[in-house]
C-alpha cells in the first residue's frame, strides 16, 4: 500500500498493514510451501522396514573329524591349527610301509592269476597263440614269461599226444589196406580153390584121379577159406581200432580244453577275491594320507609330533566347514519376529570388519525357531534374555573382492538386519503420535 493510500484507508486496514511486515509475509509462506514439500515427500518416501538382531557366524555343517582307520605312525603334518584347507587337501601322512608291501604282494599275485586267466583263456578257446597286454607285462613280467612257457610246453605236449595217436592211426589205416589186398588175394585164390575142387571131385568119379588128390584139394580150399576168414575178422578189428584212434583224437583235444576250462573257471574266481583284496590294500596305503573331507578351517590339532602313533579310529584332527556361503544365527527379540518370514533379504554386518569401508553380506532367512529361547545367565535367580534364533543364509562367505577376499571364520560376531516390508518417512513421523494416542488417557 502506498502513502496516498495508506492516508484514505481505515483504522483496521491501516493497523494491519502496519504489524505485517513484507519480510515476514515471505518467511511464512516459504515455511509453508517447504512444510507441504516435506509432507508430501515423506508420503511418497519410502524406507526400508528393518528388525535387527545380534548374532554370529556358525559352522554350516557339524565339524568334521579327521581319523584314521588303522592308525600307525606320523610321518608327515602338512598343515597348522587354524589354516584354511581346500577338500581334499593332504593334511598329514602315516607310515605306510607294511601297506605298501602288503599291496605289492597281492598285486604280484594278482598279476600272475591275470597272466594265468589269459593263458587259461587261450588254451580253452584253442588258440595256437597266446599274447597278454602290454601293461600286464610291465607289471608282472616274470609271471607273463612263466604262463608264456607253461602254455608252450601245453601246447607241445599236447600236439606229442596228437601226433602219437595219429601216427598209430595211420599205422592201422595201413594195416587195413594190406588187409585188404590179402583178402582180394585170397578170394581170388579161394575161388581158384574152389573150381579145382570140383574138377577134382568129377575126375575122381570118373576113376581118373585118386581119392587122396580130391582130398588135397578140399584140404587147400578149407584152408584158403580159414586164412580169409582170419584175414577178415583181424580187418573188422583193426578198423575198429581206427575208429577208436579218431576218437581218441577227438577225446584228447576235448579233454585238453576242458580241463582247462575248469582251471579257468577256478582262477577267474580266484582273480576276483584278488581284486577286492587289491581294492582294499588300495585303500589301506591311500588312507595313510589324511586328506580333508570338506573346505575348512583346521579346528584343532590332536596330535602335533611327527612319529606319535595314532590309535585305529583316533582322532588327529577337527575341520570347521567353510562353504561357498556362510550361515549366520541371528537373534531376534519376540516383539519383532511377527513379520520376520523365510526368503526374507537379509544384510550381514560383521564386527571384525567396517561395514562403512569394507561392506557387508546379503542373504536370506533360511529358518527360524519354532519357538523362543531363553539365554541362562551364570545367577539362578536372574532371567537371561529370551529370543527367536534367525539362521541366514549369505550370498557369498567372504567379504573384499575375490582375488582379495577377507575370510570369515565360524564365531565372529555380527549384526543381522532383515527386511521385513517398506514404509513410508510420513508413517514414521506419525508413529510416536498414533501410541500416544493409543496409550493416552490409560492410567489408573
Amino acid at each position: 500500500m502506498s502513502q496516498s493510500d495508506f492516508a484514505f484507508s481505515n483504522d483496521v486496514r491501516a493497523a494491519m498493514e502496519m504489524r505485517t511486515p513484507r519480510t515476514a509475509r515471505m518467511l511464512l509462506m516459504t515455511v509453508t510451501g517447504l512444510l507441504v514439500v516435506f509432507l508430501l515427500w515423506a508420503h511418497f518416501a519410502v524406507l526400508d522396514e528393518v528388525k535387527r538382531g545380534n548374532g554370529k557366524v556358525v559352522p554350516s555343517r557339524q565339524t568334521q573329524v579327521v581319523q584314521s582307520l588303522e592308525g600307525g605312525i606320523i610321518s608327515e603334518l602338512l598343515i597348522q591349527e587354524g589354516a584354511i584347507v581346500r577338500k581334499d587337501q593332504p593334511l598329514a601322512r602315516i607310515e605306510d610301509t607294511n601297506f605298501a608291501a602288503q599291496f605289492g604282494e597281492i598285486r604280484e599275485r594278482r598279476g600272475a592269476m591275470a597272466a594265468r586267466v589269459i593263458r587259461l583263456e587261450a588254451e580253452t578257446f584253442g588258440k595256437t597263440s597266446v599274447e597278454f597286454p602290454e601293461d600286464l607285462t610291465k607289471l608282472a613280467p616274470r609271471a607273463v614269461q612263466t604262463e608264456r612257457s607253461v602254455f608252450d610246453a601245453h601246447m607241445r605236449k599236447l600236439a606229442q599226444d596228437i601226433d602219437v595217436i595219429a601216427q598209430q592211426e595211420w599205422q592201422k589205416k595201413k594195416e587195413i589196406d594190406e588187409l585188404r589186398a590179402s583178402e582180394t588175394r585170397f578170394s581170388e585164390t579161394l575161388t581158384l580153390l574152389t573150381r579145382e575142387t570140383l574138377l577134382t571131385r568129377r575126375l575122381y568119379e570118373q576113376k581118373v584121379v585118386p581119392e587122396i588128390e580130391m582130398l588135397r584139394s578140399d584140404r587147400q580150399a578149407t584152408d584158403m577159406r580159414g586164412q580169409l576168414a582170419v584175414v577178415q575178422a583181424t580187418m573188422v578189428k583193426t578198423e575198429a581200432a581206427v575208429k577208436e584212434a579218431q576218437s581218441r583224437l577227438l577225446n584228447i583235444t576235448t579233454a585238453f580244453r576242458s580241463t582247462a576250462e575248469d582251471d579257468l573257471a577256478k582262477s577267474r574266481g580266484d582273480l576276483a577275491v584278488l581284486d577286492e583284496n587289491i581294492k582294499s590294500a588300495q585303500d589301506r596305503v591311500r588312507r595313510t594320507e589324511l586328506r580333508s573331507p570338506v573346505y575348512g578351517i583346521v579346528n584343532r590339532l590332536n596330535v602335533t609330533t611327527i612319529g606319535a602313533v595314532v590309535a585305529p579310529g583316533a582322532s588327529v584332527m577337527e575341520i570347521v566347514p567353510l562353504e561357498d556361503t556362510l550361515l549366520v544365527e541371528g537373534r531376534i527379540r519376540p516383539q519383532d519376529i511377527a513379520f520376520i518370514r523365510p526368503d526374507h533379504e537379509a544384510v550381514v554386518k560383521l564386527s571384525a570388519y567396517d561395514s562403512s569401508v569394507y561392506g557387508s553380506l546379503h542373504g536370506r532367512v533360511e529358518r527360524i525357531s519354532a519357538d523362543t529361547i531363553t539365554d541362562e545367565k551364570g545367577d539362578k535367580n536372574e532371567r537371561g534374555e529370551t529370543f527367536y534364533r534367525v539362521m541366514v543364509r549369505t550370498e557369498k562367505n567372504h567379504l573384499g573382492t575375490a582375488e582379495q577376499p577377507l575370510p570369515i571364520i565360524p564365531g565372529m560376531v555380527a549384526t543381522v538386519e532383515i527386511l521385513t516390508g517398506k514404509k513410508s518417512v510420513l508413517d514414521y513421523l506419525v508413529k510416536p503420535a498414533r501410541m500416544l494416542r493409543d496409550e493416552a488417557f490409560r492410567e489408573r
